[in-house]
C-alpha cells in the first residue's frame, strides 16, 4: 500500500492525479470533472470518498389486460437484469486504486422501488405482497453480494436504501416529486420545452409502455401512459435532486448502459431547470467494455472481465436488448 501519510499539497495533488487517471480508465467523459476532482481531493486528506447510484429495481417490462408495468426478477436473475452488477468489473477497479491510497469508501445505493408505486398498473405496484416481497430480496441481495462484486473491504461501508423509505422521513421529499411532475406535465402538453436529451427520454419511457400495450391488447389510455412516464421520469429527477443531499460531498457513479449524457440532464431537471438551487455533483460512468480495452492497449498484463446477459436500464429502455 502507498504511503497514505504525506499531506503535503503536491503529495496530495499527485494521488489525485492518480486516482483520476483511474477515473479516466472507466470513463473518458466524467460529468463535472471538477467537482469530481474536488471530492477525490477530500478523500484523500481524508481518508474516505463518497459515492452514491441510483439504482433501478431489477425488471424488465410487461403488460397484461390490467395494464402496463415492470415484473421484478428473482435472485436468481439479478446477475443478468442489475445495472449494479453489469457495471462491477468497473466500480471495483476504480474501489481498488482508492485503496491503493488507504481510501476507505462509503457506497450508498439508492434503489428506485418507488416505481413501483407510481409509474405501473396495480398488478405489477409494491401493494402486491409478491411484489414487495421481491423488491426486499434484491436489497438483501446487494447488500450481501455488493461488497464483494466491487471488493469492498474492512472499513469501507454499503448502504442499500429503498427510496419509498426515503421519502417517508422528509414530505419535502414528496413536494419536490410533485414539482417535477407537474413540470415534466407541463412539457406533455407542449406548455414548456425540455432539453432535447430529457424530452428524448421522456418520450421513450411512452414509447415502451405504447409497444408492450399493444402486444399485449391493453386497454390502456395514451393519456394514462403518458401519465406513468411522467411519475417515472419524475422519480428519476427527485432521487437525483435529493440523495446527492443525503449523502453530501459524494460523487455519483451512473451504472445505467445507455445514454449517459441524458442520465445527467434528467438527474439535474430539478437542480437546472425548477428549482434553481441545490447539491451539485460530480458523476462517474463506469463501463466494463470501456476498461477493458483500456486495460488491453497499455499492455499491463490485466484483463477485465465484463458480466455478460441482458441488462434492462431503466435509465434508457431504448437500449433494452429485451425490448
Amino acid at each position: 500500500m502507498k504511503d497514505i501519510y504525506q499531506k503535503t499539497p503536491e503529495a496530495v495533488e499527485a494521488q489525485v492525479a492518480e486516482i483520476w487517471h483511474a477515473v479516466k480508465m472507466v470513463d473518458d467523459r466524467p460529468f463535472n470533472p471538477g467537482l469530481i476532482k474536488t471530492v477525490l481531493t477530500q478523500g484523500v486528506n481524508s481518508g474516505q470518498v463518497n459515492l452514491f447510484a441510483l439504482e433501478c429495481v431489477a425488471s424488465y417490462p410487461d403488460a397484461s389486460d390490467l395494464g402496463v408495468g415492470k415484473v421484478v426478477c428473482g435472485n436468481e436473475q439479478i446477475a443478468n437484469y442489475s445495472t449494479t452488477v453489469y457495471a462491477a468489473p468497473a466500480i471495483s477497479y476504480l474501489v481498488d486504486q482508492l485503496h491503493e491510497f488507504g481510501i476507505k469508501v462509503n457506497y450508498q445505493v439508492f434503489l428506485g422501488d418507488d416505481d413501483f408505486v407510481y409509474s405501473v398498473d396495480q398488478p405489477w405496484q409494491s401493494i402486491v405482497p409478491g411484489v414487495t416481497h421481491l423488491i426486499n430480496d434484491q436489497v438483501g441481495w446487494l447488500e450481501q453480494n455488493l461488497p464483494q462484486e466491487y471488493h469492498l473491504i474492512e472499513g469501507d461501508q454499503i448502504l442499500v436504501h429503498k427510496w419509498t423509505e426515503i421519502e417517508q422521513t422528509d414530505t419535502q421529499i414528496g413536494c419536490t416529486r410533485q414539482a417535477i411532475a407537474n413540470y415534466l406535465q407541463a412539457a406533455v402538453k407542449e406548455e414548456i420545452k425540455l432539453a432535447g436529451p430529457v424530452q428524448s427520454r421522456l418520450e421513450s419511457f411512452i414509447k415502451w409502455r405504447k409497444e408492450i400495450a399493444k402486444v399485449s391488447k391493453a386497454p390502456v389510455e395514451e393519456s394514462h401512459l403518458a401519465a406513468l412516464a411522467v411519475n417515472e421520469l419524475s422519480s428519476f429527477a427527485t432521487q437525483g435532486f435529493w440523495a446527492p443531499q443525503i449523502n453530501s460531498q459524494s460523487i455519483n457513479i451512473n451504472t445505467f448502459p445507455g445514454t449517459a449524457f441524458a442520465d445527467d440532464l434528467c438527474m439535474r431537471l430539478g437542480q437546472q431547470r425548477i428549482f434553481g438551487t441545490a447539491v451539485d455533483f460530480g458523476t462517474i460512468h463506469p463501463c466494463p467494455v470501456h476498461l477493458e480495452g483500456k486495460l488491453l492497449s497499455t499492455n499491463r498484463g490485466q484483463s477485465a472481465k465484463s458480466k455478460s446477459g441482458a441488462v434492462f436500464t431503466c435509465g434508457d429502455p431504448t437500449g433494452n436488448p429485451n425490448f
